[in-house]
């Protein structure tokens, strides 16, 4: 009976997922590969790759990039127009599906994740990316998958058992946007979390405390996390933007590479592509910014109203009102996941370039 209404979830679950949006005009000097399949666990999974055009001398630095939607919904083609800006300045960028709850509950979204990252390893020459530098970037629920792949890469038994099981799922720097980082505090300050993690994790935090745990990102940081941007905004009432707090500060500790901004205004976006943002132009953007330099990472609280574009490392720039974050913030993304103008972050004594 239990699995004949997990069918019937995952069958008005199905019904209710718009039709995939008409994909923006791809520029000229950018290439794209369609529904390139990447693992077949209990589902196909697929993703799109959009590089330069442009022939290079050497491999090119690539993003990930996980779409959002609770778990449940959401398309990768969400991401397209980031892909985009991406392979516009020189990365090669993959944006995947993967499994969705309740028919797929945990692990298997993260499995598809992992999965993804190994194909491209396997297809480095193919796509002329270089293997050691993988970077990964997600929003919401993507933000939570994007954030497990910086941080458990040695633990096998999260690997899965799709393909290219000889290949590294492991990445070297995560753009997190808004992601939960302890489900077990999930509840509390949430709309929508009672009936999101359900269906994700197989029960309430009282019948599947286990899962709870063993999927939030806050218990598997080391001193070996990647590099991790995170954003989230004060308003958020999907994932309370204490969630952000809690693993850029549990980071610190460790002594791991980290970024965290707090945006005062920023919105969660159910869409699955970005947050947007209400702020007005040199308005300040940050309440708490953990800002990295090297390998050292020091937790730091702006004064109110101070505009960060004035401080010499910054984690965000300016921007104007009503710009798509995931777009108005593409220096911050370059930031995070290669060595920029404003800080460098490094990946094992390297610069992420």
């Amino acid at each position: 009976m239990r699995a004949f209404s997990l069918f019937l979830i995952s069958l008005a679950a199905f019904a209710q997922q718009p039709a995939a949006p008409p994909l923006p005009a791809i520029p000229d000097d950018v290439l794209l590969e369609r529904d390139l399949q990447y693992s077949n666990v209990g589902q196909a999974v697929a993703m799109d790759v959009l590089r330069p055009k442009a022939s290079a001398s050497s491999p090119r630095p690539a993003v990930v990039l996980i779409h959002g939607g609770g778990f449940r919904a959401g398309r990768r083609e969400s991401y397209i127009p980031a892909a985009i800006k991406l392979a516009q300045r020189g990365y090669v960028a993959a944006t995947i599906t993967y499994r969705l709850a309740p028919r797929h509950q945990y692990p298997a979204a993260l499995e598809d994740a992992k999965a993804a990252v190994r194909f491209l390893r396997a297809n480095a020459k193919r796509f002329n990316l270089d293997p050691e530098h993988i970077g990964a970037m997600g929003g919401s629920a993507g933000g939570h998958l994007v954030l497990m792949l910086g941080l458990t890469e040695s633990v096998s038994d999260l690997e899965g058992t799709g393909p290219n099981r000889d290949q590294s799922s492991a990445v070297q720097a995560v753009a997190n946007y808004y992601g939960p980082s302890d489900f077990t505090q999930s509840y509390q300050k949430s709309v929508d979390a009672a009936d999101v993690l359900p269906l994700f994790l197989g029960g309430d935090l009282n019948r599947n405390r286990r899962y709870h745990q063993q999927s939030s990102p806050l218990n598997w940081v080391t001193p070996r996390a990647a590099p991790i941007l995170s954003l989230h905004g004060t308003e958020d009432p999907y994932v309370a933007y204490e969630q952000s707090l809690w693993i850029t500060e549990r980071l610190v500790a460790a002594g791991g590479s980290i970024i965290g901004g707090i945006g005062r205004n920023w919105w969660h976006d159910q869409r699955g592509g970005g947050a947007r943002s209400r702020l007005a132009p040199r308005q300040a953007v940050s309440q708490e910014v953990a800002s990295a330099s090297g390998d050292r990472a020091q937790f730091t609280r702006p004064t109110e109203g101070e505009d960060l574009g004035d401080r010499q490392q910054t984690v965000l720039q300016t921007f104007g009102a009503g710009h798509d974050l995931l777009v108005a913030l593409i220096s911050g993304l370059h930031v995070a996941l290669i060595a920029g103008v404003e800080l460098e972050l490094f990946a094992g004594g390297q610069a992420f370039a």
